[in-house]
């Protein structure tokens, strides 16, 4: 969720839902973890091995 979003919402109070901005909070960090996994695979392919 970007700063904008963020602001956004707190100044128009009338049309967020509690339960629909924390839904999408957490499809945000699974989204993020998912991406941090692969990431970390991609870079084990760049170990060097003796």
């Amino acid at each position: 969720m970007t700063l904008e979003t963020v602001l956004f919402l707190q100044y128009n109070h009338s049309f967020w839902d509690a339960s629909s901005v924390a839904q999408a909070v957490d499809n945000n960090r699974k989204k993020t973890s998912r991406s941090l996994a692969v990431s970390k695979t991609d870079m084990s392919s760049y170990i060097i091995r003796g």
